[in-house]
């Protein structure tokens, strides 16, 4: 209960010294963003165990915002328009 919450901290703050709110302060997203969004999508929506959900994230309002711009990028929204996820 202790671990997940100081490494989503470390990601936090990455985020918050970062000016354009990517991971490695890049103009677009590396592949850090790319490796991350997806897993602490997968946190999120009920793929990890239990006592993690929807509100895993409510204290890390920049991982957050991460994770939104990186699904709002037109090539991220086409991808999913043309590879639309599994249902659960």
């Amino acid at each position: 209960r202790e671990v997940l919450p100081r490494h989503l901290g470390f990601l936090e703050a990455r985020l918050e010294a970062s000016e354009t709110g990517w991971l490695a302060g890049t103009e677009r997203p590396s592949i850090a963003d790319f490796v991350f969004v997806p897993r602490l999508q997968w946190l999120v929506c009920g793929g990890a165990k239990e006592g993690m959900g929807a509100n895993l994230l409510d204290g890390f309002p920049k991982v957050k915002g991460m994770i939104a711009k990186m699904m709002a990028l037109p090539e991220v929204v086409a991808w999913y328009e043309k590879h639309p996820p599994a249902p659960q």
